[in-house]
């Protein structure tokens, strides 16, 4: 197995999923080539799909949401603005208490009232670049990848296969490692404090 490198970069990922499956690297996305052109329609919609089969710790991010005008269908009291960048609403929460919700495209309904000085927040998923990552999600994501890219480049069903089978298993490790953290059940409040006494930070 070849070597995994230690990458900061979207192309850097990709070129050691490519170095699994025999495939010469890639200089980026948009090059005039074969591989160029699968890469980039599998690297995103790869990583969409990881990050949201799972809660992972590092990609969590806690937003609070802007009530909109929109009516909510019955019984829901109130809409909610997700961020762009949210994926996977995880949990609600009014006030820091977990709370039901439902999602309507890129609104969340809740029962909040419109008079209602409560305030709602989202735990969500959202996109990681690469230096997020901790090793055991880039080792399972690169595998991942690297079963994706393997059938259109390679046309080896086996080979493909093969990928599909390691990766799955990483991925397997790698939720145990991640879920070593512990569950959130109330929301901490103080976080965004935090956040926004350190500029986000």
């Amino acid at each position: 197995m070849a070597t995994l490198s230690v990458s900061d970069s979207d192309i850097k990922v990709t070129n050691a999923a490519l170095s699994l499956i025999g495939i010469p690297p890639i200089v980026s996305f948009v090059e005039s080539s074969a591989t160029a052109d699968a890469a980039n329609r599998a690297y995103a919609d790869t990583l969409e799909g990881v990050l949201s089969m799972y809660p992972w710790r590092f990609a969590q991010e806690n937003t609070e949401l802007v009530r909109v005008l929109d009516e909510p269908p019955y019984p829901w009291e109130g809409f909610y603005q997700l961020p762009t960048k949210a994926k996977n609403v995880r949990n609600v929460f009014v006030d820091g208490n977990k709370t039901k919700f439902d999602i309507y495209g890129r609104l969340v309904a809740v029962m909040v009232q419109e008079t209602s000085p409560a305030k709602v927040t989202a735990v969500y998923s959202r996109m990681v670049n690469p230096s997020e990552w901790p090793g055991y999600f880039r080792e399972a994501f690169i595998m991942r990848l690297a079963s994706r890219l393997a059938l259109p480049l390679t046309m080896d069903f086996d080979l493909s296969n093969q990928y599909d089978q390691r990766s799955a298993n990483m991925l397997r490790f790698a939720k145990s490692t991640d879920a070593q953290g512990r569950t959130q059940s109330k929301l901490d409040t103080k976080a965004f404090i935090r956040a926004r006494r350190t500029g986000g930070r």
